[in-house]
């Protein structure tokens, strides 16, 4: 279990799959540069959605080992599968972003 704040950030709320990092702005820039947004339509068009939080106390959701602090087989099988189940004991100064495509800029 990593005891540390660190700054992650993601597609959804419920998973950040980028980070630990250690600011907000680098986790949010990582996230867009990875494609780990979710698009929503704005009135002004379409925008990226990036969920971020400020975490420690990473570990894994394993339904066969548990929440150990390393992936065990059936974690890595998530992992693998692209399906990131990090999980965290504590969170603090969450919220979400609204980030302009580069083709809206000009």
């Amino acid at each position: 279990m990593t005891d540390d704040w660190g700054w992650w950030a993601g597609r959804d709320e419920s998973v950040l799959a980028v980070g630990p990092l250690p600011t907000k702005e680098a986790a949010v820039q990582e996230a867009l540069d990875q494609g780990e947004f979710d698009e929503i339509e704005t009135p002004e068009g379409w925008r990226r959605l990036v969920y971020f939080a400020e975490c420690r106390g990473e570990y894994y959701d394993c339904g066969e080992c548990g929440n150990p602090p390393k992936p065990c087989a059936g974690c890595r099988g998530y992992l693998s599968a692209d399906e990131l189940h990090t999980m965290f004991a504590r969170s603090r100064n969450a919220g979400s972003e609204l980030h302009l495509y580069e083709d809206d800029l000009s």
